[in-house]
């Protein structure tokens, strides 16, 4: 009977142990596919999280590079002479500041290409009346040699004299005609440049 009874006993325990060992199997398979769901969740959310810091990232220099490109835009305008150049709006950071910057620069350029021009318009006005007053000079000049060439006639001695003063006179008229075209070429060279 203890024989029997050890039979009954063994075969409780073999059946505890492959319950028990059946148990181990399916906790072990669970767990694995536990395991392999997480890493798949894992794998996904490291790729969702790579591609948003990409986008970020690129989001990020875009907000960067785009005001400076647009700001360099407007200074190469500037340095080709377009100083009424559109600007672009200008944030508080340090793009911002230098868009800020731009301005002002673009700004005083105006300002001095407007004096210089007021300057041009003055010096101008001066080369004309100086050419008019050359003008009148000469007209003066030539009316007094005609005077000492018909007084040359009549009297001899001061003929000599006469002549010298038509020679400097025509002298005279040269200069100022020749002092006149340099001030004219002179307003015209600063016109251009302006």
């Amino acid at each position: 009977q203890l024989k029997t009874l050890y039979a009954e006993h063994r075969q409780g325990i073999d059946q505890v142990v492959r319950q028990s060992n059946q148990w181990n199997d399916d906790l072990i398979h669970e767990s694995r596919a536990y395991v392999k769901s997480f890493n798949t969740i894992l794998l996904l959310a490291v790729l969702i999280a790579g591609t948003l810091g990409f986008a970020m990232a690129i989001l990020t220099a875009r907000s960067v590079t785009r005001p400076l490109e647009l700001a360099g835009n407007a200074a190469d305008a500037i340095a080709r002479g377009d100083l009424l150049c559109p600007l672009p709006p200008a944030g508080t950071d340090e793009i911002g500041k230098l868009v800020v910057q731009i301005a002002i620069m673009r700004n005083n350029l105006h300002e001095m290409a407007a004096s210089i021009r007021q300057y041009v318009l003055r010096l101008n006005a001066s080369a004309a009346s100086l050419t008019d007053t050359a003008q009148g000079t000469v007209m003066v000049a030539s009316q007094q040699s005609e005077s000492a060439t018909s007084m040359a006639a009549s009297i001899e001695q001061l003929s000599v004299s006469i002549d010298q003063v038509g020679e400097h006179a025509n002298e005279a008229q040269s200069m100022s005609h020749s002092a006149g075209e340099e001030a004219v070429k002179g307003g015209e060279t600063i016109l251009a440049t302006a």
